[in-house]
């Protein structure tokens, strides 16, 4: 559904891509010349790990992505996509689960992560050596590689959830630290972390795992596959603010888990620029 709202200057326009289900929500964005305060903010970068829970060697990359997190506290951004036949339900008490999402399928069939064979990854989604999708032993180098580059902006994300109606409203306020000439998307996705339910392993035996966690999974998005444009003037030391109201939580997530990440990257190279991430509840 496409909503329009003329907040001072600037205009936005809302695409909605089904994965959750959504009420009609206004949508609402300001420009201003007032940025947010930076000085405790840091670089980071998003790490999108394509994988499913009949994938026998995706544990392992889990698990990479696990040490990074922790080689690179608070730097780091991940998301982990269950898409293609490896997501698959199977039954429902034997990989009983669904975690794919609209989202993470066309994602996946845009950029070839589950023709690639799973597992495997993109870091801020820029080519390394001309390669876009990263086995998990080349997202530390990448990682460390875009960790060293000058931050160009940052985001100040705050989350209401009404848990009785489970509705989230989000508001991002981005900050930019240079001029842009690209034009610029923002991408507002939800995932949750810390599900149980099963997994293949090919390091243990027996390899079916019942109880197996599932960290950091895509969710859905609160404004399509690939966001909205930002609509306003990107340059430094200006500030846009863009929001999105009673999104609607499916039954089956678990409020305490979820979390909002939010990225902006250009448009023509797809190339993200900068994201974060905020639980929708306060810890």
């Amino acid at each position: 559904m496409k909503v329009f709202k003329l907040i001072l200057i600037g205009a936005v326009f809302i695409v909605v891509l089904s994965g959750c289900d959504k009420l009609n929500p206004p949508y609402t964005t300001t420009n201003n010349t007032n940025p947010i305060d930076t000085s405790q903010h840091i670089k980071k970068v998003l790490v999108e790990d394509y994988t499913g829970h009949l994938c026998v060697n995706c544990p392992a990359a889990h698990d990479v992505l696990a040490q990074l997190i922790d080689l690179y506290p608070n730097q780091i951004v991940p998301i982990s996509l269950h898409v293609g036949a490896f997501a698959t339900p199977v039954n429902a008490s034997y990989f009983g689960e669904d975690f794919r999402t609209p989202e993470g399928e066309e994602l996946s069939n845009y950029f070839g992560n589950d023709a690639a064979g799973l597992p495997n990854g993109m870091v801020n989604r820029r080519e390394f050596s001309g390669n876009r999708i990263l086995s998990s032993d080349q997202w530390g180098s990448a990682i460390s590689e875009l960790l060293q580059e000058t931050q160009t902006m940052d985001f100040n994300i705050t989350n209401t959830f009404d848990p009785a109606q489970r509705k989230l409203s989000t508001k991002v306020d981005i900050s930019f630290l240079q001029d842009f000439t690209q034009t610029l998307y923002l991408c507002v996705y939800l995932t949750e972390d810390s599900i149980v339910g099963w997994q293949k392993d090919n390091r243990v035996n027996p390899e079916d795992i019942p109880d197996y966690v599932h960290r950091y999974v895509m969710r859905g998005s609160l404004n399509g596959t690939w966001g909205e444009k930002i609509a306003g003037t990107t340059s430094q030391n200006n500030t846009i603010t863009m929001e999105y109201d009673n999104f609607q939580l499916d039954t089956s997530f678990v409020p305490v888990h979820c979390s909002v990440v939010v990225f902006a990257y250009d448009s023509v190279s797809n190339e993200i620029f900068q994201a974060d991430e905020k639980a929708i509840l306060d810890n």
